[in-house]
């Protein structure tokens, strides 16, 4: 799992620490940490470069298609509040809506991956992009013959 250097993200005191040339970082019983070179949490952070923008826009149309509920229900409630609870399914059902395809891009983008992972990643990319196109054109003509 990899870490940006938050303060918030402090050594567990079961954690067994290691170090490998400018990484840093630690295991616990089923899982290892690293810590992303400092300065470096914009550039290389998968998570910045899209797929939480891409949750973001999708949080916000639920947002303003809720309210937009809201202030046209009768009677009308313009005060409306949400929830917390409402809140988190709302980010739940936002994230599971971001496309494979964007969370590929990011990662591709990111250039964290070892040169192999990066190369599968460009391939699954245009075979992604060729079946895109495929399933997009085969819809057309699927509405043309009806």
């Amino acid at each position: 799992m990899l870490l940006d250097n938050a303060s918030s993200h402090t050594l567990p005191a079961l954690a067994k620490e290691w170090a490998y040339k400018d990484l840093r970082g630690f295991e616990m019983s089923h899982t290892i940490f690293a810590f992303l070179p400092k300065n470096t949490t914009s550039e290389v952070q998968p998570l910045d470069q899209g797929i939480i923008s891409a949750t973001k826009a999708r949080y916000r149309g639920r947002h303003v298609r809720w309210y937009i509920a809201e202030v046209e229900a009768d009677p009308p409630n313009p005060k409306a509040k949400v929830d917390l609870r409402l809140a988190i399914c709302w980010v739940v059902e936002s994230f599971r809506e971001v496309v494979e395809e964007t969370i590929r891009n990011c990662w591709a983008h990111s250039r964290i991956l070892p040169s192999e992972a990066m190369l599968e990643l460009r391939q699954q990319q245009t075979a992604g992009s060729k079946t895109h196109r495929k399933n997009k054109l085969e819809s057309l003509g699927q509405a043309d013959s009806k």
